[in-house]
């Protein structure tokens, strides 16, 4: 079921921000997470000149700096999120500062959500993809661990 058109998202624009609300909730200062999150995961290179690669869909490396460290902090931040959390669709905004391909950001993709889908309570979440062309979305959301339809 796609829910993002009727569902209010908590909008995460970079990962220090989830990283704080997810500390939060393990201090105690919030009870759960919400659960509906969208993460915009480019938007932090705005402003940022990338690079020939990084512009081609690299994302490690030394040709891919910028890429290479925003990959690096997003899966810090999941990696905090605890076992048993309350989040059951996570939404992925993929929209650019610069037009770029997008080819090897799906194993960043398929690592983040598989990391918060192993630990949700049941581990049946919803992804999603936003912020990108038709193709570029079915191609990205093939990364996402697949539901069981008879569940």
């Amino acid at each position: 079921m796609d829910d993002s058109q009727d569902t209010t998202f908590t909008t995460f624009n970079d990962p220090p921000s989830l990283f704080d609300a997810v500390s939060q909730t393990l201090n105690g200062s919030t009870s759960t997470l919400p659960t509906h999150i969208r993460v915009c995961i480019m938007a932090p290179l705005d402003g940022k000149t990338l690079t020939e690669t990084e512009l081609n869909g690299g994302i490690d490396g030394p040709d891919c700096p910028n890429l290479e460290h925003l990959v690096e902090e997003w899966r810090t931040s999941f990696r905090q999120i605890p076992q048993g959390h309350s989040i059951t669709h996570l939404q992925f905004d993929m929209s650019t500062p610069q037009e770029m391909e997008l080819r090897h950001i799906v194993r960043m993709l398929q690592a983040l959500s598989t990391v918060v889908n192993i630990k949700a309570a049941p581990p049946q979440m919803n992804f999603s993809i936003c912020g990108c062309s038709d193709t570029k979305r079915k191609y990205l959301e093939g990364s996402f661990p697949s539901r069981d339809k008879n569940a």
